[in-house]
């Protein structure tokens, strides 16, 4: 297999890479087309790294292009940014927005089926409520990438950007809370909280020698920064 990217697909990816930008340009930033970029930035160095690490193994395995359309789109379809399109449901489905895009900009059928199964199954929630068809999805050839992709994205929700984008999301709900009035107000304590539900689990969901590494230390920050919350808010406490 293709350790690069051929020069059909970079166009592809390129047609692809306008068209996430201007789905995720009103995103708040925990979500935006930056945070994508990082992904995709990560996917890379991860593939490189395993494909250092495992030369023959790591080059069978997996795909460039389909590593890096899964990071570039794995948000699209995102169900809390999703528009309510109530005339055309089919318009939005989550689980068909991608090979919608992808044959539109020219992509073969079967490499856009491919990607929109990587996507749908990128998310934390989708393998907490059923880990057993993501490792068996993962191991199954033509899907092996989805573990790339999804430690990408889980590296970018731990470390200092993951403090980042914890607080500008939740801090963008609040602004969403102050239009329904059975909803309390937003407390930066629940930044903190959302640590220990999630982000410090994630380490434990790394598939890849790469992001396992990354990860560890990634957590690290994540503990030491909560260390100092805890700190700085005790004389606070009730």
């Amino acid at each position: 297999m293709a350790t690069s990217i051929p020069p059909q697909d970079e166009e592809l990816i390129a047609s692809m890479t306008t068209y996430m930008e201007t789905c995720m340009s009103g995103h708040d930033p925990s979500h935006n087309p930056t945070h994508v970029h990082r992904v995709v930035s990560l996917a890379h160095r991860i593939y490189a790294s395993e494909l250092a690490l495992h030369p023959e193994t790591a080059s069978n395995k997996y795909n460039k292009t389909v590593i890096t359309l899964s990071a570039l789109l794995h948000d699209i379809g995102d169900h809390k940014y999703l528009p309510k399109d109530t005339n055309n449901p089919a318009a939005t489905d989550p689980k068909q927005l991608v090979y919608n895009a992808l044959t539109s900009h020219g992509a073969d059928t079967e490499l856009a089926s491919r990607v929109q199964t990587i996507v749908n199954n990128v998310s934390y929630t989708n393998e907490t409520r059923n880990p057993e068809h993501v490792k068996s999805l993962i191991s199954t050839p033509g899907y092996h990438e989805l573990a790339i992709v999804q430690d990408a994205d889980r590296l970018d929700a731990i470390g200092a950007v993951g403090i980042a984008r914890t607080f500008t999301y939740l801090g963008s709900q609040g602004e969403k809370r102050k239009e329904k009035a059975d909803q309390k107000p937003w407390e930066l304590e629940e930044s903190i909280e959302h640590f220990g539900e999630k982000l410090e689990k994630l380490e434990g969901m790394m598939k890849t020698n790469t992001g396992k590494e990354i990860a560890r230390e990634r957590t690290r920050r994540l503990k030491v920064f909560k260390e100092w919350w805890v700190d700085e808010t005790a004389p606070f406490a009730s």
